[in-house]
């Protein structure tokens, strides 16, 4: 399992939330429990008033680790990435947004 770690600037509340989500599974954390976390503070700090774009970068970075399968075209020597950029069969992640891909 992956490991995610988070560089925050400024305010300290997200900073020890995401401690806290860390300690609770002593830093094994899969990438759907790691985003179901950050959506659910994302949601608590949206009622406090409290910006959550920190939540929502985190979420990103996470779901960009999972890997996905690229889209083939009809004769199979190219691949596109969701983002539409091309990739080559067995390519491990998209050279332009990073997204992991299934080889």
């Amino acid at each position: 399992m992956a490991k995610v770690v988070i560089l925050t600037s400024g305010g300290n509340g997200l900073r020890e939330a995401i401690l806290n989500i860390q300690n609770m599974k002593g830093n094994h954390m899969s990438n759907e429990e790691a985003i179901q976390r950050f959506l659910d503070f994302s949601n608590s700090f949206e009622m406090l008033g409290v910006p959550t774009g920190a939540c929502e970068v985190a979420i990103s970075a996470i779901e960009k680790q999972i890997a996905m399968k690229p889209t083939y075209d009809g004769n199979f020597k190219i691949t596109f990435c969701k983002c539409g950029a091309r990739t080559l069969p067995g390519q491990n992640y998209c050279s332009y947004c990073g997204q992991a891909l299934e080889a």
